[in-house]
């Protein structure tokens, strides 16, 4: 009786044990086929929050503006302000290649330089801010930070909004005020 009450406890032990080691096989099974939907689902409803969340669109110049300065006339430029309306409107499956052309598109117009009229460093800064902030958007969107990314975007449409209000501010300035003008003409960029 006592072999066979060893042997009954042995077997029941590894009854137990293929009991629980099945169990574990089971629940870690089950919890890769739940992950898999929630990563899939991350990923979609990331992009629709993120067309939902960024409140600041970017501005467009006035129409008067562009008449008198000619900027229809400045396809680089045309080309990046086109760029940045798509990037509001998300029309794209992937948001790092969109980043991609936008900053290619920035770099043309910062390579081409500008026209007189616009050739100030305050303008030529602001053009910078906007670009640092491509960049993070960027970043963001490579590392997957979704939060990080909307707040990236929302700094991207303010300082293109700054950098837009600087344009036409800077062409309103007197050109009358002999004063200025040297000041101004002194900080134009060679």
């Amino acid at each position: 009786m006592l072999i066979n009450r060893s042997y009954l406890l042995k077997y029941y032990f590894i009854v137990f044990l293929s009991f629980i080691f099945l169990l574990s096989c089971r629940s870690s099974g089950e919890a890769e086929k739940n992950s898999a939907p929630e990563s899939r689902t991350s990923s979609d409803t990331s992009l629709q929050t993120v067309t939902k969340i960024h409140s600041t669109k970017p501005q467009k110049l006035p129409d008067t503006f562009r008449q008198s300065h000619k900027i229809d006339a400045w396809q680089d430029f045309k080309n990046f302000e086109d760029s940045m309306e798509s990037l509001a409107e998300l029309n794209t499956d992937d948001l790092t290649v969109f980043l991609t052309e936008l900053d290619s598109t920035l770099l043309v117009l910062k390579i081409k330089g500008m026209p007189t009229t616009f050739d100030y460093p305050q303008i030529n800064s602001r053009l910078k801010v906007v670009r640092t902030y491509l960049l993070k958007a960027k970043h963001f969107t490579n590392q997957s930070e979704e939060d990080s990314l909307i707040i990236a975007l929302e700094s991207l449409f303010k300082s293109y909004n700054a950098f837009l209000d600087r344009m036409v501010s800077i062409t309103e300035e007197d050109p009358f005020d002999e004063e200025e003008n040297t000041v101004r003409d002194s900080l134009k960029v060679e």
